[in-house]
C-alpha cells in the first residue's frame, strides 16, 4: 500500500467515527490536488455543504486510486535482452516455432514432401557430377526402353519423378496423371537440345519451389538455413 492510500484510509476511519466531513475532504485530497477533487464534484452538480455532496465525495474518496497498467508480452514471448523494443518467443514455450506441440499437421506432411525433394535434388546431383547428361540426345534415345536404358538414366529418372510427385502431391493431393508428370519434368529438367541459360533457368525454378516448400513446412525447419541440393557450405 501506498502511502497516499494509508492516508486516505485514516481519513475515511475518522470520518466514520467522528461523523466530520472535512476528513472526507481530506480523504479525497490525499489522492488528489484539493482543487481537482472539488472540481470533479462540482462537475457532478453537487454544491459544497450539502449532505448530497458529503455523500459524493464519501464515495469518490472510496473509490481505489488509479493503478498504472503496464503492458505484458503476449502468452509465449518475453523481451528481448538484446533489445528491449522487441519481443522473442520464449524457448520451448507455445510460441516457440521449433517446438515440436506447435507444428502443425500441414507442417508436417509440407515438411516430408520437402526432404523428398531435397534427397532427388542431391541424388540428381550426385549423378550428373560422376558424368551423366540428361539433356544428351544418345542417353534420351537408349532410354526409350528400360532395358536398353543407361544406369545413369534410370536412376536420374527415378530421382526425377520422386522429386515432381512430392511437389504435386502437396499441391493436389490427387493421383498424379501421366500428362501431368510430362509436362512438370519438361518444366523443372532439361531436356535434349537445351541451351546452357534454359538448363541454369530450370535449375533456379527447382530452386524456388523447394524454397517455397520449406515456408509451407514453417516450424519444422527450426532455425537451420535452407540449402537447395542438400549441400551446405
Amino acid at each position: 500500500m501506498s502511502p497516499a492510500e494509508r492516508k486516505r484510509g485514516m481519513y475515511l476511519r475518522l470520518a466514520t467515527q467522528s461523523g466530520n466531513p472535512k476528513y472526507l475532504k481530506l480523504a479525497g485530497d490525499s489522492i488528489e490536488q484539493p482543487s481537482a477533487f472539488a472540481e470533479k464534484l462540482n462537475l457532478m452538480g453537487y454544491q459544497a455543504g450539502t449532505p448530497e455532496y458529503t455523500q459524493a465525495a464519501q464515495k469518490l474518496a472510496m473509490r481505489p486510486s488509479t493503478q498504472v497498467t503496464v503492458n505484458q508480452p503476449p502468452t509465449g514471448y518475453g523481451i528481448d535482452p538484446q533489445d528491449p523494443s522487441r519481443l522473442q518467443a520464449i524457448p520451448g514455450g507455445p510460441a516457440d516455432p521449433r517446438n515440436p506441440r506447435n507444428i502443425t499437421g500441414q507442417q508436417r506432411t509440407a515438411s516430408g514432401y520437402l526432404e523428398r525433394m531435397q534427397a532427388a535434388e542431391k541424388l540428381m546431383a550426385e549423378i550428373t557430377a560422376a558424368g551423366f547428361d540428361p539433356a544428351s540426345y544418345t542417353e534420351a534415345a537408349r532410354g526409350i526402353t528400360n532395358f536398353t536404358a543407361s544406369p545413369g538414366y534410370r536412376q536420374y529418372s527415378q530421382a526425377q519423378a520422386d522429386w515432381v510427385r512430392a511437389k504435386l502431391r502437396l499441391e493436389s493431393g490427387a493421383v498424379i496423371a501421366e500428362s501431368e508428370m510430362d509436362a512438370e519434368v519438361a518444366t523443372y529438367f532439361p531436356q535434349p537440345g537445351d541451351d546452357p541459360l534454359t538448363k541454369a533457368q530450370k535449375k533456379e525454378a527447382r530452386k524456388m519451389a523447394e524454397k517455397q516448400l520449406s515456408i509451407s513446412a514453417g516450424s519444422t525447419t527450426g532455425n537451420k538455413r535452407y540449402v537447395f541440393g542438400g549441400k551446405r557450405p
